[in-house]
């Protein structure tokens, strides 16, 4: 029997889609990690109800162990093989029986067996296009879980190892350039169109999934992150914030499709105006319970968005860099603003250097739509740097600079206001002549607004004074409010000290009481008398012990 293993609701359409098309006469048995079933408790029965497989299991799937530093190479073997051994208890007997094995997410317990114990398998490519860039995976488990990627490098998972017959993926999605012997094209989307509607409605069922009923023309879709381990909830919130306010313009209409494992459940009451839909189906079923095309589709770097072209007219997608580069989205902005203001008849050329070109150059397309009639990037010969800070081989060259300290140059001054508080940035233009500049743009999402305007070098000198007295206020008022505490605490211990001082003055009183009144009785005269009787008594008890 064939044994198909999945631990989320996209590998799980590949399991059931491979089961549908190639193994439709075979009998199988469905591995569902404890990651999905805990997330859907009625997913199992729906599945089993199904009768795509003849059997399915739930595993419960075995952690790496999570330390706050790196494990050496000899704690790496040991927790390997306690991962292994555990499997071996589990679920190894149906692993080394079964005839061909599928495996999603070989970066887990079982993909570590496998390797280990030299089994073969076939392994689906964990989201469409990523077989190719092995290295975005292992990104994100050497922010979330570091010891699970310094495992996925030592056997070489992502279905780069020697056990791996077949590597199922979407060949039209992978970098250019790209080929393997082992890779079979594998496009969900594709062959979601060969099965029959019935067996769709079957798969759709599965997920609980309704259709969707929406008239307005300029939909925008949000596809959210699985970001639970590499961003707080608060930075999450922010990062959405800013691609609602900055790439949202044109709707009032947004849907928002959370990722199965995002543990943000009230989109609704964060950004009041949106609509959210089930969280649990795989984005690829998101075609069949819509009857119409989406104007936009918007993600931080989820590459199920590109499972959704046919539906979806434009793509805004960025990489990972924007998990960092998201808290500059005002200053990428404000620069798309200050290159709109300085377009002139010939083209300039423009140079990145260490920033997130993709993040500036999404901003002036959608803000600056014919930004490239008057700008052309480049590598050699520049009239204008893009930098992330000043750099010795900038000092005599024009820049505009996004993270640089106030200097003599001018700079755009960029101010967010909220209800509760005012922020203050700056992006520097060094060696740049002053231009006008003034704008103030309204944000609905994170409900504030922010203020462009150009300052000269005198007024960057005031600025700089500002900050530096702003600075010192602060500084002042730290400083008084811990002396305040000290002067508390000094106080608190003088009480404190004058409290023991009286308990001791009130201890040697009780004492001295104590020890009149033993005396007093030591001088009695019935004390004196009966002293020889105590003491006759006390050799009498001695005799007898």
């Amino acid at each position: 029997m064939d044994l198909y293993y999945a631990m989320t609701n996209y590998h799980l359409i590949c399991c059931i889609l491979h089961k549908m098309i190639y193994n439709d006469e075979k009998d199988a048995t469905l591995v569902l990690s404890s990651f999905l079933t805990n997330s859907q408790p009625n997913l199992l029965n729906a599945i089993k109800n199904s009768n795509i497989f003849k059997k399915v299991i739930v595993y419960n799937e075995i952690e790496v162990i999570k330390t706050k530093k790196l494990l050496n190479n000899n704690e790496l073997k040991k927790e390997i093989e306690r991962i292994c051994s555990l499997v071996e208890k589990t679920i190894g007997k149906q692993l080394k029986k079964s005839q061909n094995i599928y495996l999603c997410s070989d970066f887990y317990s079982i993909g570590f067996y496998l390797i280990v114990n030299k089994i073969s398998y076939s392994y689906f490519e964990d989201g469409c296009g990523t077989i190719s860039q092995p290295n975005l995976p292992l990104r994100i488990f050497e922010k979330g879980d570091p010891n699970r990627a310094q495992i996925a490098k030592k056997l070489d998972v992502f279905g780069n190892n020697q056990y791996v017959i077949n590597r199922f993926a979407n060949l039209k999605e992978q970098i250019e350039g790209y080929s393997n012997s082992k890779d079979i094209h594998f496009d969900v989307k594709e062959l979601l169109n060969t099965i029959s509607p019935k067996q769709v409605e079957k798969i759709l069922k599965l997920y609980d999934t309704k259709k969707i009923k929406e008239t307005d023309n300029n939909l925008v879709l949000l596809l959210t992150m699985h970001y639970n381990d590499i961003l707080s909830i608060e930075e999450q919130v922010k990062i959405y914030s800013y691609l609602l306010d900055y790439f949202t313009e044109e709707t009032d209409k947004v849907l928002i499709k959370p990722h199965p494992a995002d543990s943000i459940t009230n989109y609704e009451k964060i950004f009041s105006s949106v609509k959210v839909i089930n969280r649990k189906m795989p984005s690829e079923l998101f075609p069949y319970c819509i009857n119409k095309k989406i104007n936009k589709g918007i993600t931080c770097w989820s590459t199920s968005i590109f499972g959704l072209k046919d539906i979806l007219e434009n793509i805004i997608n960025f990489d990972t860099r924007i998990d960092d580069s998201y808290k500059d989205f005002d200053k990428y902005y404000a620069i798309t603003r200050y290159l709109n203001s300085i377009k002139l008849n010939k083209k300039l050329k423009i140079k990145f250097q260490d920033i997130n070109e993709i993040q500036l150059l999404q901003l002036m397309k959608y803000h600056f739509k014919d930004y490239d009639k008057y700008y052309t990037i480049t590598e050699n010969d520049p009239d204008i740097y893009i930098a992330y800070k000043l750099t010795n081989n900038l000092s005599n060259k024009k820049a505009i600079i996004i993270h640089s300290k106030l200097t003599g140059d001018n700079s755009i001054k960029i101010t967010r206001n909220t209800k509760s508080k005012e922020e203050t940035d700056f992006v520097i233009l060094h060696n740049i002549d002053f231009t006008e500049l003034s704008e103030i743009k309204k944000l609905k999402y994170s409900k504030s607004s922010i203020s462009i305007t150009i300052i000269n070098k005198e007024q960057n000198i005031e600025e700089l004074y500002k900050i530096n007295e702003k600075q010192k206020i602060e500084f002042e008022n730290k400083e008084e409010s811990l002396n305040l505490i000290i002067k508390n605490k000094e106080k608190e211990i003088s009480d404190n000290q004058q409290t023991i001082k009286k308990l001791q003055e009130e201890k040697e009183k009780s004492l001295n009481k104590m020890q009149q009144k033993i005396d007093t009785i030591y001088n009695t005269t019935s004390w004196k008398i009966t002293t020889p009787i105590r003491f006759i008594a006390d050799i009498m008890r001695k005799i007898k012990r």
